[in-house]
């Protein structure tokens, strides 16, 4: 699939994709998705198909107070390294996963205009009780204000999971990014790979065959942690963040 993927793809290498969302929200498969339809998405990746140049570059704290010419240098730097290994590969495009970029999505976009961003979003109250509490561990403090948290709540981990996606929602309704963001539902990826799966093919320009979707849905496997949330109910959040759940169109009863 891989060569004929890299000759249905447009040849413009500077038009890159990033995945992000909250840690655990099903982005390895995403970019593993993106990966097969001929992206070249870093020469160091993790178990988790994250990458790890960008992970040292930009998950950190100090980032959200770097000037923007040092900023943008970074950019410029990550873009440079990628862009030559994407040649080395012989990949025509390039892109990443890394769950932490949509906290610097908004400045990314400045420095990289042509750049589109994949967000995939889960089902905040199943994410309140997940194992991978790194990002509101990491972020929660900045982005909620308060004290940072040594111990993370369900109840904490869902107003970080409010926060972070009124904030996604309101950048991708900015008209500098109208098009250029594509939001997917991770239940829905599950629920009816061949669709999501042609949507991120339709906003990356791929022209997808009918066998391609049967293959690449093949990737998606629902895990049993889908619905977790019921278990403890909904009792130990604050109602408003419940209702913002219900109002993205997850289940919240």
């Amino acid at each position: 699939m891989q060569e004929l993927s890299h000759q249905k793809l447009s040849t413009s290498s500077q038009s890159p994709v990033a995945v992000g969302a909250i840690g655990g929200s099903g982005t390895r498969v995403v970019a593993s998705i993106v990966q097969s339809i001929g992206y070249f998405i870093g020469k160091e990746l993790n178990q988790s198909y994250d990458n790890m140049l960008f992970s040292r570059i930009f998950k950190r704290t100090e980032i959200l107070d770097l000037p923007e010419e040092k900023f943008s240098r970074l950019v410029e730097d990550f873009s440079r390294d990628m862009t030559h290994h994407m040649s080395v590969e012989k990949a025509i495009r390039w892109g990443w996963k890394e769950p932490n970029t949509h906290i610097v999505v908004d400045r990314l976009r400045k420095v990289l205009p042509t750049l589109k961003y994949i967000h995939v979003i889960r089902n905040g109250l199943d994410m309140a009780h997940s194992e991978n509490q790194n990002q509101p561990r990491l972020w929660g403090s900045h982005v909620l204000g308060g004290r940072k948290q040594s111990i993370i709540t369900p109840r904490y981990s869902l107003k970080y999971w409010c926060a972070v996606h009124r904030r996604v929602m309101r950048i991708s309704e900015e008209k500098s990014n109208h098009g250029r963001f594509l939001i997917i539902k991770y239940e829905h990826l599950c629920a009816s790979p061949q669709t999501t799966i042609g949507e991120i093919c339709n906003f990356l320009s791929y022209d997808v065959s009918r066998k391609e979707l049967e293959e690449l849905s093949l990737i998606v496997s629902p895990p049993a942690s889908i619905g977790r949330w019921r278990k403890a109910g909904t009792d130990i959040f604050d109602r408003e963040d419940v209702d913002y759940a219900a109002s993205l169109g997850f289940e919240v009863v």
